[in-house]
């Protein structure tokens, strides 16, 4: 009897697994729901994976947790699924935390082994079918890894030009996914950086951040990535630069790139007059630009000078030639006179 009823417990529990699994009903499968993977490894996978298609309209969860201080490495080792533009019909959606809400990490749905990591404990997976065209589905494993803080990498900016570059190899950030700079050029100096390429097809957790100063609360000069672009050219307000490259998956390393040029350059701070009985320091730039505001006026003054003499001439002309004009005038207008006179003379005499 106990033979019995040991295998009949064997077969409940059997049942019970599959139907955890899937369960079939009007065309629909149900998978696990927030179920909460704490194992330090476990596999994740579609319905019916590597034996036959997996069903229509399918939505399975997980949740997967790890300890404190600890982070979730998910690694997907195997896609075959319906393709869509934007992953839109049957896919595989990964994201940080433990709700659909949380920061997407990425939607996959072609046939690639990618590695992500949550920034966190919790992982949250999604797999997700339409109604039709199936494929064989996806296959993922999952193990925890410790976070290791890995320290900003010091840089000394001299006249020479240095490169910063990111790199496919994701050992290099460490187990955070992010790589840090410390640009710090001499005293008197300031750092200037260039823009020499920059490819962010993704903006999903990806991005370069630049901080004026030498920490990571230093003032913000920008974060950039997709068509958000660094300036050409930055240069620090004092004399070092924080930077730091932050990326999701292994996806993200090959999908985007950059190279930064760096280089020290002499601090060109204006000099400034506190006091009007302190003297001014100024540099060469300074003194020309005052010999050339002198030559300037100079100029202008000669042209000045000129137009006013010539203004003063021509009045002098134009007095010269009235006087003439009277001079001839006059003896017209005296036998004029003369005349009248000859004419009154001749009329009295002849009364």
């Amino acid at each position: 009897m106990s033979h019995f009823t040991h295998f009949g417990e064997f077969l409940l529990v059997w049942f019970g697994i599959l139907a955890s699994n899937a369960l079939y009903g009007n065309g629909t499968v149900t998978c696990p729901s927030g179920r909460n993977l704490t194992t330090s490894e476990g596999i994740l996978m579609s319905p019916g994976y590597n034996e036959t298609h997996y069903p229509d309209s399918a939505v399975c969860i997980w949740v997967i947790t790890a300890p404190l201080d600890w982070q979730v490495k998910l690694i997907i080792k195997f896609v075959d699924l319906e393709y869509c533009n934007m992953c839109s019909c049957d896919y595989v959606e990964v994201r940080d935390g433990t709700e659909a809400s949380g920061p997407l990490v990425g939607r996959y749905c072609e046939a690639e082994r990618t590695t992500v990591y949550s920034e966190g404990r919790h992982m949250w997976v999604k797999f997700k079918s339409d109604i039709a065209n199936e494929g064989r589905g996806f296959l993922a494993n999952f193990t925890f890894i410790k976070l290791r803080k890995k320290k900003p990498v010091i840089l000394k900016a001299n006249r020479t030009s240095q490169f910063i570059t990111s790199s496919k190899n994701p050992t290099v950030c460490g187990s955070e996914r992010q790589c840090t700079w410390v640009i710090s050029a001499p005293e008197g100096f300031q750092v200037q950086l260039t823009t020499e390429s920059f490819v962010f097809l993704s903006c999903h957790g990806s991005y370069v951040e630049i901080k004026d100063g030498p920490t990571c609360s230093s003032p913000m000069i920008g974060k950039f990535c997709g068509n958000e672009k660094p300036p050409l050219e930055i240069c620090s307000l004092g004399n070092s630069l924080w930077i730091s490259f932050k990326y999701n998956s292994t996806r993200d390393l090959e999908m985007n790139r950059f190279e930064l040029m760096y280089r020290a350059t002499q601090a060109n701070i204006r000099p400034q007059r506190k006091f009007f009985d302190e003297p001014v320091i100024n540099s060469d730039h300074w003194k020309s630009m005052a010999v050339g505001i002198a030559c300037t006026s100079f100029f202008l003054f000669v042209i000045l000078v000129a137009c006013f003499l010539k203004i003063a001439s021509s009045r002098r002309f134009a007095g010269l030639e009235r006087t003439t004009s009277q001079i001839e005038l006059n003896p017209t207008e005296s036998s004029i006179v003369e005349s009248n006179f000859s004419n009154d003379m001749t009329e009295s005499l002849l009364e």
